[in-house]
């Protein structure tokens, strides 16, 4: 009975050892959460933005950011005061890092219209835009158009490489293969020619690069003029019209007044005349009489 005892004694025991075990393995096989803290994109978006962006994201955002986009917006709106608005919009121009490139305003019989051109860098785009867009009281319209021209800068950009490079082979012929004066104006011609193509590619890699940069905003703004307080303004009463009617005649008088001062010498002698031949005549009347 004893022996039986201990036997079931070491059977149970066995099993007890043969569960833990399995429930320890079961727990370390389960799928463990990953720690984003520590994940190498993590850490390196960590440096670069101030903030942790997920790898995802940033892999979907790095061909964005390559594109070379060129950015223009039409923006038309009535404002209150456009000396005021005006004012304004030069702040926020100022205040984004932007300029203007040109300013036209006009006066006609209903409205005072001032046309802007500002250039604006691409980060600041739709923030001057928002900023200059709180002084309208009425908007006319508001276009943004975008024109990708990755394809076309990346093409100067590999053609201008490979120009570059056959420049310096037919430099290093120049200096080290040519034997003949044939070869030589052969080697010069060639390295102007590519000059003035590389400066022509140079320009236009420029230009693409100022207009990816800076944006274009062609603003206009507009206020409209009270035809009725114009009106009100030009009518004239009563005693409006004399007043104007007597300076005009007081003008005049004067200046009668200082023509014949002007022209004092002539009065003179006219008057000499006339006293002159009217003594004349009185003595030949005189005469007669007698």
């Amino acid at each position: 009975m004893k022996k039986i005892s201990k036997v079931i004694g070491i059977l149970i025991l066995l099993a007890s050892c043969y569960q833990a075990p399995s429930n320890e393995m079961a727990y370390d096989e389960q799928p463990q959460q990953p720690d984003l803290q520590n994940h190498p994109y993590e850490e390196e978006n960590q440096k670069k933005y101030g903030k942790a962006i997920p790898a995802k994201m940033k892999m979907d955002d790095s061909p964005i950011q390559n594109l070379k986009i060129i950015k223009t917006a039409e923006y038309r709106f009535q404002v209150k005061d456009i000396n005021l608005s005006t004012k304004k919009v030069q702040d926020a121009v100022a205040e984004y890092a932007s300029y203007i490139s040109g300013m036209n305003m006009t006066v006609n019989g209903y409205q005072k219209n001032n046309q802007i051109s500002i250039r604006v860098p691409n980060s600041n785009f739709n923030k001057l835009l928002n900023t200059i867009g709180q002084e309208a009281e009425f908007v006319d319209y508001k276009k943004i158009n975008t024109e990708d021209i990755s394809e076309e800068y990346v093409d100067i950009e590999t053609r201008l490489k490979t120009k570059k490079e056959v420049k310096e082979r037919y430099v290093d012929m120049l200096r080290n293969s040519a034997k003949s004066m044939e070869q030589v104006f052969h080697a010069e011609e060639k390295i102007r020619q590519l000059q003035e193509e590389i400066e022509a590619k140079e320009g236009r890699l420029r230009f693409l690069k100022d207009k990816v940069a800076f944006s274009t905003i062609k603003l206009e703004i507009y206020q409209v003029v009270d035809l009725e307080a114009m009106a009100a303004a030009q009518e004239h009463g009563f005693s409006d019209d004399f007043k104007d009617n007597f300076i005009n005649g007081w003008s005049a008088i004067m200046s009668i007044v200082l023509a014949m001062v002007n022209i004092w010498p002539i009065i003179l002698i006219g008057l000499m005349v006339l006293f002159w031949k009217r003594d004349f005549l009185s003595k030949i009347l005189n005469r007669k009489r007698a």
